[in-house]
């Protein structure tokens, strides 16, 4: 016995040919185009949402490992010399002495690496250098919305807010 073929449904059983009409058949290729869509926008919109989770984490750990730096160098300097109460400082690093020697008396004694301590409130710097554990300088700060300024100056601060580290002036004592 022959074996059984199966005919498309397009052929004609009793001429052998084929008819005109198509086939129907479900069309796969839309489909299949559309289940790779849906799935590459999940995988798009997963991988974005992990991506900015992963960002703002790293963030936050940062903003953390930044103060938990600030607090050591702030127990570090205590130890050595009493520092103002109720305020964290802002912290700088000495990158270019040589500058600021010629900006300012307070860094004559600076080198790469120092850290300056600036408490706004209580309106004092301290050098300090971690190599040598010692302080090297303290000084009071002026900023630049005393009331010893030019008017121009106090007009100037009051519609832009300086910042510390832009308008701070340290003065020897």
């Amino acid at each position: 016995m022959p074996p059984i073929t199966r005919r498309p449904s397009n052929v004609d059983m009793d001429t052998d040919t084929y008819t005109s009409e198509p086939v129907s058949r479900p069309n796969f290729n839309k489909i299949g185009l559309l289940v790779l869509f849906v799935l590459f926008v999940l995988f798009l919109g997963s991988t974005t949402y992990y991506y900015l989770e992963n960002v703002k984490l790293k963030s936050a750990n940062s903003q953390k490992a930044a103060q938990e730096s600030i607090t050591e160098l702030v127990n570090k300097v205590s130890k050595l010399i009493v520092l103002p109460r109720g305020e964290t400082p802002v912290v700088a690093t000495v990158t270019d002495p040589e500058k600021l020697k010629k900006e300012q008396v307070f860094f004559t004694n600076a080198s790469i690496g120092d850290k300056i301590l600036i408490y706004t409130k209580a309106r004092k710097a301290f050098m300090y250098n971690p190599k040598l554990n010692l302080i090297i300088e303290v000084a009071p700060i002026v900023l630049g919305d005393q009331s010893n300024q030019p008017q121009t100056i106090l007009q100037e601060s009051k519609t832009t807010p300086p910042t510390p580290a832009s308008s701070a002036t340290v003065t020897p004592p």
